[in-house]
């Protein structure tokens, strides 16, 4: 009798959809506001459900869960999120309250703030233009477009630097190019897909 994903019978498909829809948005439940700092818990949280999905065992490196499943951490999901609210504030009425705070605080300009946080991210993503002008004409679907290939690549090249200080790497490093979902995991072979996995890095 087969035993769910762990035995590799769910699809990594469906198992994505398991991590996206039922539990993700519990560890993302009002980000906006206060993702702010590194929550390594629901980090590890994460790099274990990629280890099943993946059919890894725990001593696997980390970036092999992130590369082969083209996933971010979640800190940077977090920035995701609160760019993406962070537009739908510039844009609201004057009138509203949201607004009404948000303006009070960027005025005063205190450190460890959310508007703080807020410059500081799109100044590091190289859009601190959008801060200056506190106005952004772009739709939300091409915001979000923006934003996205930023952070893709600022994770892409900090996963790289990650998976260049690890020996054991050395040869994952050379079939593994970019942080992308590989395509050998849309397989139905449940047990192939666990042995590549394995073998690609290193862990066999």
């Amino acid at each position: 009798m087969c035993n769910g994903n762990a035995a590799g019978c769910m699809s990594v498909a469906a198992a994505l959809r398991v991590w996206n829809t039922l539990v993700r948005p519990l560890l993302e439940y009002g980000v906006e506001i206060w993702g702010t700092e590194n929550w390594e818990e629901a980090e590890k949280i994460q790099r274990k459900m990629g280890r099943r999905i993946l059919g890894l065992r725990k001593n696997s490196n980390n970036e092999v869960v992130y590369g082969e499943l083209g996933w971010w951490r979640l800190k940077t999901r977090r920035d995701l999120l609160r760019l993406r609210f962070w537009r739908k504030i510039i844009n609201m009425n004057g009138d509203r309250l949201t607004k009404i705070v948000y303006e009070w605080e960027r005025k005063r300009d205190k450190p460890r703030t959310w508007c703080r946080y807020t410059r500081e991210l799109l100044s590091n993503l190289g859009l601190l233009h959008v801060w200056t002008s506190q106005s952004i004409d772009h739709s939300p679907a091409e915001w979000s477009r923006i934003v996205w290939e930023k952070l893709q690549g600022r994770e892409q090249d900090w996963w790289k630097q990650q998976i260049d200080s690890k020996p054991r790497l050395r040869t994952y490093r050379l079939v593994k190019e970019s942080l992308s979902l590989e395509s050998y995991l849309k397989s139905e072979n449940g047990i192939g897909r666990r042995l590549l996995a394995r073998i690609r890095s290193g862990a066999n």
